[in-house]
């Protein structure tokens, strides 16, 4: 067993996690992230991710919970509902969910993603 890991947000340095450009709908988002922790089976990873304004199609392959640390966003559903996410907000996407995302302010989360 090992031991408990800390990562300070602030001084993680993030890298570029393009969005796939036929998923863009509408502005230039960048998204950058790192995964800190992977399960050793590989189902279970967790990280930080940001991105900036603009609005792109996401389809969830696994669980996702995600706390929002800055930013606002809209997350508009396949049924037309749409959910707005700000600070201190923790969210859960199920698997197989299509949904598309509205970044309003640039966004800062982390992210705890189950595959299995």
């Amino acid at each position: 067993m090992g031991d408990a890991f800390i990562r300070r947000v602030k001084k993680t340095a993030l890298k570029a996690m393009p969005i796939p450009r036929e998923d863009i709908v509408s502005g230039n988002p960048v998204a950058k992230g790192v995964v800190l922790f992977e399960s050793k089976d590989g189902c279970c990873s967790a990280g930080i991710w940001s991105c900036t304004p603009g609005a792109f199609k996401w389809e969830y392959t696994g669980d996702e919970t995600c706390t929002i640390l800055y930013g606002e966003a809209e997350v508009k559903l396949k049924n037309g509902r749409i959910k707005r996410f700000l600070a201190g907000d923790i969210i859960h996407f199920p698997r197989g969910l299509k949904a598309q995302w509205v970044v309003k302010k640039k966004i800062l989360k982390t992210f705890t993603f189950y595959e299995k």
